[in-house]
């Protein structure tokens, strides 16, 4: 789902043109849509590349301001002289003493990492799973999830579609009040479709940690996770939906409470990454091994960038690794860029080519190949991949029809499609 922005106004603080996108009901669609490329790189050669932006970068954090709960963070390793090394993402951040993380949302006081990023979030809303992009989940009589972020981001994704939270402070986009607990974040899922008049009463059974990276808000992030898998009354689905900069060791901690991830692939080339999001291809696709080899749900979009990661090597390329990686169940999204930020300049992916990707992708031997962002195309739809019936059909992220059984299985052959088909979701 998007919608458009309110433009600023003339001397109108950041903080409060932020706020007034919440308050005009503004949806920022996901934060990255996309993440990878070649190569065994991995977390080592990730290391410290940070650094030397960190050393020059000014902090002006009140850790005593009543819209910042300076929660501990544990990740992380003491150094000399008070500094310490970030242990979440894949970025490994060397931070002295009063210095921000590259995420804007941990900072080092003391020899002590806090997160900032606490029980403050921009958004708080409920919108279709399929915006994950998350297709192969039941959606019985309209099922919603609740989309939760903070400000604050590890990468710095020149296309972004949310960058007015994704490259801010969590303290600079706030405007939910600072009191938003996990507890009170579950609490107000559950009773989402009675207190919110657009919903007319249909439940919100998923909380989705989307629009920024989760990770960059990783504490505040799992403490929600974990207390979701608490609820007795109704069962609550966990989605991630990130670009997959994380470490293993943190990754694997979200592990038991995380039902479904969402991992962008941005590019096959090291170079794409780097002059692109500013990142290293090498720890996301760790990631997408990591979710696999645990048996959890993983669907991964790609973003088309005309001229930049369109060629036709690198998809095939992308598409392949998936394949023999990932596996052939995998879901694939090709999403068309929509020009934004510091790549406005750049024209909308045609449809002729997203088309041309997913062909690479079902010639490869994936199974499941979208095409986001053009709705009402046949690559919105899920189709069982023996007897061709279409068992999910879409517009856009909308979902229309349902014909896969509460084994989940198509209803006219009974294959098994691949997914979270719970009809208690």
């Amino acid at each position: 789902m998007r919608r458009t922005f309110p433009t600023k106004e003339k001397g109108m603080s950041r903080r409060d043109f932020v706020r007034g996108l919440s308050l005009s009901g503004a949806a920022l669609g996901a934060s990255s849509l996309l993440p990878c490329a070649p190569g065994g790189f991995g977390i080592r050669e990730a290391e410290g590349q940070a650094e030397e932006q960190i050393k020059t970068k000014a902090v002006d954090v009140d850790l005593n301001k009543p819209y910042v709960h300076p929660t501990p963070a544990k990740l992380y390793k003491i150094e000399e002289d008070k500094a310490i090394r970030c242990q979440i993402c894949a970025r490994n951040c060397h931070l002295p003493n009063n210095k921000t993380c590259f995420c804007r949302t941990h900072i080092n006081r003391d020899g002590k990492l806090y997160t900032t990023a606490w029980a403050n979030p921009c958004i708080l809303q409920p919108d279709p799973v399929e915006q994950g992009p998350l297709y192969h989940m039941a959606l019985r009589d309209g099922v919603r999830a609740m989309y939760v972020a903070t400000g604050g981001c590890m990468l710095r994704c020149q296309y972004c579609q949310n960058y007015q939270i994704s490259q801010e402070a969590p303290m600079d986009v706030t405007m939910l009040g600072t009191d938003w607990g996990p507890k009170k974040v579950v609490e107000y899922t559950l009773k989402a479709h009675e207190t919110i008049p657009s919903l007319k009463g249909i439940p919100v059974n998923c909380i989705a940690y989307s629009y920024s990276d989760p990770v960059a808000f990783y504490e505040y992030f799992t403490a929600i996770a974990k207390e979701a898998k608490k609820v007795k009354k109704r069962k609550l689905i966990n989605i991630m939906v990130s670009s997959g900069y994380i470490r293993p060791d943190a990754l694997k901690a979200t592990l038991p409470y995380v039902d479904a991830y969402v991992f962008t692939f941005k590019g096959w080339t090291e170079e794409f990454y780097e002059k692109i999001c500013s990142a290293k291809p090498g720890p996301v696709m760790e990631s997408m091994k990591i979710v696999k080899e645990a048996g959890k749900w993983l669907e991964i979009p790609i973003l088309i960038v005309p001229s930049y990661n369109d060629r036709e090597e690198y998809v095939k390329n992308m598409v392949k690794w998936v394949h023999d990686n990932l596996g052939e169940n995998t879901p694939l999204h090709f999403a068309a860029l929509m020009p934004k930020w510091k790549m406005s300049n750049v024209p909308r992916t045609p449809v002729t080519l997203l088309e041309d990707c997913r062909n690479w992708g079902l010639e490869a031997g994936l199974k499941f190949v979208y095409l986001l962002n053009i709705p009402g195309h046949d690559g919105n739809n899920t189709w069982c991949p023996k007897c061709g019936s279409c068992v999910v059909r879409r517009i856009g992220v909308k979902c229309m029809s349902v014909m896969v059984d509460k084994r989940g299985r198509c209803m006219k052959c009974k294959t098994k499609i691949p997914g979270i088909w719970n009809p208690n979701v």
